[in-house]
This record gives structure tokens, C-alpha cells and sequence, in this order.
């Protein structure tokens, strides 16, 4: 039995075996994108904040428990995961092969552009000490956001919705279908 040692949200959970599972959560995250707790974290002097690009970082994921604890999918990337909301919600699924979950696109500017990317994290097992590099799922001139990614039974391929073109309200979102590749 481990504790999170901090709040956490959208708990996804997959049977491996008939002894194991793996879980997977949604966390805040500090600005260098460790875990953030709020009861534990040093007490800002003053409220006032000044940011250098939209959105700030707040959301991100977390797998497993390997042996230094949960493991952040996202550590030492570039990549933040959308803040939640009730279009969007917070996208990730998990299969026994790994990870498959939407980031904001680091290239765009979010302040202008609401773009979103769906990336792949191939996983041996949930208990690795640090996550493997996440993998660009791209689709040829379909730019827009990602939602609702799933993986088929044997978590060989994935589906999920994608929009044509960024920030295009009026876009409806397309059904993909893509084999993932587990080496």
C-alpha cells in the first residue's frame, strides 16, 4: 500500500494479469513538473503572479507505482496536459502495452490557437522508474484538437476523435483508427 501524498483526479485503472493492475491519475504539477501538494508547498509572499505564456502548466499525468513511487509521464518533456473542462475533460487511456493520452501542442500559441496533439507512451511494465519518451500520434491534414482516446482489447490499436483544423468551433470531430506500435 503507497499514498499519493497530494490531491489527484481521474483515476484510470487496467488489469494486466490476475495479480496486477495498473492505474494511472491526473495530478498538479509545480513549475519544473514535479508533483504539486498544496499543503506541502512553500507559501508564496504575495498573491501576485506574472506569467510568460498561456495557459499556465497545470495538469499531468502520472503512472504506476514503480520503486521511487508514481512516476510522472510527462517529466522532463515540453508537454503539458489540457486543463480539464467540459468539453475536453482530462484524455488519457491506458492499455497493457501503455499510455495513450492528449497534450497541448508546445509549438502553438495557446493564448490564440487551441491546439492539442494525441501522443502514445509504450510501456514494458508500470513499474519502470522513468517513463519512456511519449510518441507523436500525428494524422496527415488533420491539425485540430484531440479527444476521447481509447484503445482497442488487445491494445494494439487506438481510436479517438480528431477536429480538421485548430480552433474551428464549427469543425465536427472525425473517428481515427491507428495501429500502435508497442516497440
Amino acid at each position: 500500500m503507497t499514498t499519493i501524498g497530494g490531491p489527484a483526479s481521474n483515476l484510470r485503472s487496467k488489469r494486466l494479469s490476475n495479480k496486477s493492475f495498473a492505474f494511472a491519475v491526473a495530478r498538479k504539477a509545480s513549475p519544473n513538473g514535479r508533483f504539486f501538494n498544496p499543503e506541502t508547498a512553500e507559501k508564496p509572499r504575495s498573491s501576485v503572479r506574472e506569467y510568460d505564456k498561456l495557459p499556465v502548466r497545470i495538469w499531468d499525468h502520472c503512472y504506476g507505482l514503480s520503486s521511487i513511487g508514481l512516476v510522472s509521464a510527462l517529466d522532463d518533456t515540453r508537454l503539458e496536459h489540457p486543463i480539464p473542462d467540459p468539453l475536453y475533460g482530462v484524455e488519457f487511456n491506458l492499455s497493457a502495452q501503455g499510455i495513450l493520452f492528449t497534450a497541448i501542442d508546445p509549438a502553438a500559441n495557446q493564448a490564440i490557437l487551441s491546439k492539442n496533439e494525441l501522443y502514445y507512451i509504450p510501456l514494458q511494465t508500470y513499474a519502470e522508474d522513468s517513463a519512456p519518451r511519449p510518441q507523436q500520434i500525428s494524422v496527415p491534414n488533420y491539425d485540430g484538437m484531440n479527444s476521447s482516446p481509447i484503445f482497442s482489447a488487445d491494445g494494439k490499436s487506438a481510436a479517438f476523435l480528431r477536429n480538421k483544423a485548430p480552433s474551428d468551433d464549427f469543425d465536427q470531430p472525425r473517428i481515427f483508427f491507428n495501429r500502435i506500435s508497442t516497440t
